[in-house]
């Protein structure tokens, strides 16, 4: 069995998809490894993880306050056919409210 997955792993890194795929996959690869946006993100959730709870806190209500704003300001903008329901909106702002709670409640 180990055979035949050895031969069909052969022909596939052989062919001309496999070396597109494998060359597509590096470009990828270099391109998170170099990201900035990657290290920025990760130094972010860092200092996040080092605060204490009542600073957690208050960067938690921000976040949260941005991502409302965000909405309300953008929500319009998007074609009728597209633009999210209203209620389908206070309840996914209402899951990002208690996910938040949740996650302060466990840090404390």
């Amino acid at each position: 069995m180990n055979a035949d997955y050895d031969e069909a792993a052969t022909a596939i890194a052989e062919s001309r998809l496999g070396r597109c795929a494998d060359a597509c996959m590096r470009i990828v690869v270099d391109s998170v490894e170099g990201s900035r946006l990657i290290a920025m993100v990760s130094d972010r959730v860092f200092r996040l993880e080092a605060l204490e709870a009542a600073n957690l806190r208050t960067s938690a209500i921000l976040l949260i306050a941005t991502a409302v704003a965000a909405h309300l300001v953008m929500a319009p903008l998007l074609p009728p056919s597209v633009r999210p329901i209203q209620a389908l909106t206070a309840v996914a702002l209402l899951g990002a409210i208690l996910v938040a709670a949740a996650a302060i409640a466990r840090t404390q």
